[in-house]
């Protein structure tokens, strides 16, 4: 009798189980075709405009998935005032959204400012030179995947700009330079040596005048390694 009775409760238990585990893979698997996760990550505002009455649509270079496209809801309030400040130029921000892989505008559900930039904000000639990078980063990086390193130096350049009282007029200069770095060519300084030619097609130093006109004379190319190197 126990064991009839056992054995009852055994048979309900593994059904109810296997019913179970049926529908959890159901939802994973649906969970899979939609593309839908919801992520964290730092971020930096690179463009932002206005879509109808109350979106935004905001461009962001993040340090986990590089580039991003979102769009958001801003009322039109007191804090929805503040919530356009985290979309100014070179805005540092953690923020966290729905990944979609099918779309993409994903969808931002929470933003928020992880470094304060205040001199960049109050200060006319550091933000002027905010929006140009901004701008420039824009257009430079619209195909940026995965790149921590990358993100990384534009992060640490940004708040070095911001707290400096040091002379920064070439800042963007000296920032684009460096980016080269990362963007695939940056000049081989390895294959320089006294008398070269620099060829601005291959960004390499050379002894011998290449059949193009692209090149800088060996005056050139010198205060060329020494600004570099600077």
């Amino acid at each position: 009798m126990y064991f009839l009775w056992f054995c009852c409760v055994k048979s309900v238990f593994l059904l109810c189980f296997c019913v179970l585990f049926t529908h959890y893979l159901r939802f994973k698997k649906f969970i899979f075709l939609l593309g839908l996760c919801s992520l964290k990550t730092h971020a930096l505002v690179l463009h932002s405009f206005k879509l109808g009455d109350s979106k935004f649509i905001v461009e962001v270079l993040t340090e986990v998935y590089g580039r991003v496209s979102f769009i958001t809801n801003i009322a039109k309030s007191k804090k929805g005032a503040q919530q356009r400040m985290l979309f100014q130029p070179l805005t540092l921000l953690e923020i966290t959204f729905d990944y979609r892989s099918t779309q993409n505008l994903q969808k931002l559900k929470e933003a928020r400012i992880a470094v304060p930039l205040h001199q960049i904000s109050f200060d006319p000639y550091k933000c002027s030179i905010a929006f140009f990078l901004a701008e420039f980063l824009f257009h430079a990086t619209k195909k940026e995947s995965h790149n921590t390193l990358l993100y990384k130096y534009i992060e640490s350049s940004v708040m070095w700009l911001n707290e400096t009282s040091q002379q920064f007029a070439n800042f963007h200069i000296v920032f684009m330079l460096k980016l080269s770095k990362f963007i695939g060519f940056y000049p081989n300084l390895d294959s320089y040596t006294k008398g070269c030619l620099f060829n601005l097609r291959t960004a390499c130093f050379e002894f011998l005048m290449p059949a193009h006109s692209d090149v800088l004379t060996m005056n050139r190319a010198r205060k060329h390694v020494s600004f570099i190197a600077f």
